[in-house]
């Protein structure tokens, strides 16, 4: 009996955009009017991979005109938002000014273990012609995209019989998420004398990692009455070449 053994060595709060008004004069002072800008609640966002989550998004001030903002993804791979813009309007518009509007970000299932990801939601530039909300600049909504991916191998059929009259046996290989680059899994047997095997390596990649790949246990006839022999077929990251 072969037994497999395998070792893996592997590595709430405000954001508000506004423009600000001159001072004032001396004397008694009353309540300072807000400035025309665009609130987002909360500034940042949590989410893991294959998960969504939402902030809204708020005028500070009633625009003389529609007010549009572009709402995109500094990084489409690591998350989406379900509205390409938000138009806000006056108070007696469909989507009046001072009511939030909600942006959903979904966060992307890349299958790939690249650890947790920064990015931003950009609120850009609104188009207006209201010429305090078009002299707005873009604003940024962070998000953290956390990484539900493990690096790792798994192999299929880890107990193996052979017999020294010739049957092999196999297993197969495979890496459970897609890496950056060369994965090489080295592959040995422990009793050379007793079973050799198919392959000293196993390369994976982006365009294979996938793919199960097959090492067979060939038998040795030792040509001496020993009984039945266990030993074990190692594999271990090649860390060098990985």
């Amino acid at each position: 009996m072969v037994n497999i053994f395998t070792r893996l060595l592997i590595t709430g709060s405000l954001i508000s955009l506004a423009a600000c008004g001159g001072g004032g004069g001396g004397g008694s002072s009353s309540p300072t009017p807000p400035s025309p800008g665009i609130t987002a609640n909360p500034s940042s966002v949590t989410l893991a991979e294959d998960t969504s989550t939402t902030f809204e998004v708020v005028l500070n001030t009633e625009p003389t005109a529609d007010v549009s903002v572009p709402v995109t993804s500094s990084d489409i791979s690591e998350a989406s938002v379900d509205l390409a813009s938000l138009t806000f309007t006056n108070s007696a518009g469909a989507t009046p000014w001072d009511t939030p509007q909600t942006v959903t970000v979904s966060g992307v299932l890349d299958i790939m273990a690249d650890g947790n990801q920064n990015i931003n939601i950009v609120l850009g530039v609104p188009v207006s012609t209201d010429a305090d909300y078009a002299a707005l600049s873009a604003a940024n909504v962070a998000a953290t995209v956390s990484d539900i991916d493990a690096a790792g191998f798994t192999v299929t059929g880890a107990n193996l019989n052979t017999t020294e009259s010739g049957t092999t046996d196999s297993y197969t290989v495979v890496l459970n998420t897609e890496p950056d680059g060369d994965v090489v899994i080295d592959v040995a047997s422990a009793n050379v004398n007793e079973g050799t095997l198919s392959a000293a390596s196993l390369t994976f990649n982006a365009m294979n990692w996938d793919v199960t790949q097959t090492v067979t246990v060939n038998p040795v006839d030792d040509f001496a009455v020993d009984g039945n022999q266990t030993y074990n077929v190692t594999m271990a990251i090649n860390a060098g070449n990985t």
